[in-house]
Order: structure tokens, then C-alpha cells, then sequence
């Protein structure tokens, strides 16, 4: 995947580089602390529950299962006899790992410290990451395992680095419902690495394509099975934006509603057919309002720094995934941006735009990419033109 030079890229900072990111992490951390200190949201009781419940030999039940690996670190921490602001101190603490590790891989990957500087500059000046750090709630330690165990999958080189990123990922996986979507991109990288054993038979490529398959329709069927009432009724009320907020679209009627004696991946693919414009429009509003992150009640000044500063970011991050090799990493994070942008088209944005936050790291990784392309490209001109 190196595709630049290190000399090639302008302002060497050294080895002074680590040092100043440090610095800003600091900095960031302690502001994240000093302004919001430890915050309980509404979902925050449900995982310390069932931390409590853990603690007395209940496993997570319903939808809790899917946040089991966050109610689990909940109940290490208080099995130490700590509190939350103990777990607020980790999740600060992981995000700077996260930081390191993110470093790390980047600079594995492209073979180039400048890269690796400009996207975790970027990761740590984001300050919406990481004023998630604060809250009892899963984004923030699902970003910083997101990130881990991507730099352990792309780094690991023998087979007890691979016993590592398992553990990584499942415990990942768990941490949140869209750990589906990072698991798609975790099929997405191990496809890509088997792709010369898959394609020797049209046997194989059957039988592995089939079973991904089987396995990723079993996953979303049950954990539908805690969501899909919920669903159903945000379909039935045009729903765009969690929780209760339309925009200029208005249920048909009559409006199908299929019955609840269904599985929860039938009685969704059943709606979609029965109305099937209705809810392509709130698809594609819902997946409009995800990736653009404005929101029609920020003030126009919010709005406009979001389009100012993240959308020269998502440009660069196109231009940079052009101009990327194909690889098993590249194939990772197209896969998991596009399975959670998916998934919050089919469900909703949240108010909050929280959903995007696990994904902004790895569209760094682009856009640093660009940033670097762009300025080969730029000197390879210069030398032309001085010619």
C-alpha cells in the first residue's frame, strides 16, 4: 500500500512528531474532562445494569447482549471497586492508545510518518470524538477498539498476532450493534486475502460468498429481533432523525405493515416491498442527513462549519481512495463505511449524529492520503514546469 516517499512530503517535524501529538492529546483529554467531567445519558442505566447483573453471574438479556463487551469493561471496573469517573479515565486513556496504535498502522501501511501525522492530527483536533470519552455510553471505547483491532488485523504478521486480533474483534463486535459493521469490514479484509484461494474453483467462491452470507443474515435477523417493533413504528411515522423528528415526507396511505408473527428480516423485507418508494425516500434522506452531518436544527453557523471543514475533508478522502492501491486495508474500510452508512439509511440518524463518529477515523486515513497525493502531484508539476 506505500505509495509516496517520506522525503516527498514538506515540513519534517522529526522525531519531533509523536512528541506534539501527545502534547495535543493531552490538551484535548484534559479540556474533554474539565468541560464535561463524567455524563449519564439515557442509556447509560441499561449498561450499568447489566455490569451489576454480570457482576452476579446474569449475562446481558435482549438488546443489552449487543453491548455486552461495554458491559463487561463496566463490570471490570467496578469489580476493582472503581466508579465511573474511573471508567471515563479509560476510555481516555484507550483513546489514546487508539491514537498510537492508529499512528502505527498508517505508518505501516503507507510507509510514511507524515501520513500517519496528518491523520492522527486530524483524529485528535475532531473534538466530537472525543467528547464521547465523557460519556457512560459505547462510542467512544467502540472507536478506540475499531481502531485497534484494525491496526493489529493490518499489522499482524504471525499467527499469534492473529490469535490477538480475534479477540480484538469479537470483544469489538460486542460492544455495540453496529459491530456488524465493522465485522463487514473485517470480511471485507479476510475476502481480499483469500481471493487467489476463493477464485481457484467456482466451488470455493460459492461456498464462501454463501456462507458470509448465511452468517451476516443470521446476525442482522437477531439483532432485529430486539429492534424491529421499533422500527416498524419509526417507518409507520416517517422518521428520519431519532427520535421523533419528519422532514417534508408524510406515511402513504394506506401504509403495509406486515405481521409480527414474521422473523424480523422477513417482516422488514416485507415492508420494503410494500412500499417501496416510501421507503426509498427515507432511506436515502436518512443516509443524506447521516453523511452529511447537518441538521436542520443547527444554527446556520453550526452548519456551515460543518461544510466548511468536513466536506474538504470528504473530498480529499475520495481523491485519496482513487489513488490508493487495491488492498486487503483499503477493502476494510470501504466495506465497514458503506455496511454502517447502510444501516442508518434502513434505521435512523440519531439526533446527535453520534453514528458517525466510529467511522471519522478511517475516512482520516483517506483523506491523509489525498493530502499526500495531492502534494506529490503538486511537485511533480512544479519539477515539469521548471523543466
Amino acid at each position: 500500500m506505500t505509495i509516496y516517499r517520506s522525503s516527498s512530503i514538506p515540513f519534517s517535524l522529526s522525531s519531533f512528531r509523536p512528541w506534539l501529538l501527545l502534547i495535543i492529546w493531552f490538551m484535548v483529554e484534559a479540556c474533554v474532562f474539565l468541560r464535561y467531567g463524567v455524563v449519564q445519558a439515557a442509556d447509560s442505566p441499561l449498561y450499568i445494569s447489566d455490569a451489576h447483573g454480570i457482576l452476579q453471574g446474569y449475562l446481558p438479556a435482549d438488546r443489552g447482549i449487543w453491548y455486552s463487551s461495554y458491559s463487561l469493561f463496566l463490570a471490570f471496573v467496578f469489580f476493582l471497586g472503581e466508579n465511573v469517573t474511573t471508567v471515563v479515565v479509560l476510555q481516555l486513556l484507550f483513546s489514546g492508545l487508539a491514537a498510537i496504535a492508529l499512528y502505527k498502522v498508517v505508518d505501516h501501511l503507507f510507509n510514511n510518518a507524515m501520513t500517519a501525522f496528518l491523520v492522527v492530527l486530524q483524529y485528535l483536533l475532531w473534538i466530537n470524538i472525543h467528547q464521547w470519552d465523557a460519556y457512560i455510553y459505547s462510542e467512544s471505547l467502540f472507536t478506540s477498539f475499531s481502531i485497534l483491532s484494525f491496526a493489529t488485523l493490518a499489522m499482524g504478521s504471525k499467527r499469534w498476532h492473529r490469535a490477538v486480533a480475534v479477540v480484538l474483534i469479537l470483544f469489538t463486535f460486542f460492544i455495540r450493534p453496529t459491530g456488524i459493521s465493522f465485522l463487514a469490514g473485517v470480511a471485507g479484509y479476510w475476502l481480499f486475502h483469500r481471493k487467489e484461494f476463493i477464485l481457484l474453483s467456482k466451488k470455493n467462491m460459492i461456498l464462501y460468498s454463501l456462507g458470509l452470507l448465511a452468517l451476516m443474515f443470521f446476525l442482522i435477523n437477531e439483532m432485529l429481533r430486539n429492534y424491529i417493533f421499533y422500527f416498524i413504528d419509526s417507518y409507520s411515522k416517517a422518521e428520519i432523525i431519532y427520535p421523533g423528528i419528519s422532514l417534508w415526507i408524510e406515511p402513504p396511505t394506506p401504509l403495509y405493515i406486515p405481521s409480527i408473527t414474521q422473523e424480523p428480516l422477513i417482516q422488514l423485507a416485507l415492508f420494503i416491498i410494500g412500499n417501496p418508494f416510501y421507503f426509498l425516500k427515507l432511506c436515502l434522506m436518512k443516509g443524506f442527513l447521516f453523511v452529511a452531518s447537518i441538521k436542520p436544527y443547527f444554527s446556520m453557523a453550526h452548519n456551515m462549519l460543518i461544510v466548511t471543514i468536513l466536506y474538504p475533508i470528504y473530498a480529499l478522502a475520495f481523491y485519496g481512495y482513487k489513488k490508493l492501491p487495491a488492498s486487503a486495508s483499503k477493502t476494510f474500510i470501504l466495506c465497514y463505511l458503506s455496511m454502517q452508512t447502510l444501516i442508518v439509511s434502513l434505521t435512523s440518524e440519531n439526533w446527535d449524529g453520534r453514528f458517525l463518529i466510529p467511522l471519522l477515523p478511517f475516512v482520516f486515513i483517506y483523506s491523509a492520503a489525498g493530502m499526500s497525493a495531492g502534494w506529490e502531484s503538486y511537485k511533480q508539476k512544479k519539477t515539469l514546469d521548471t523543466l
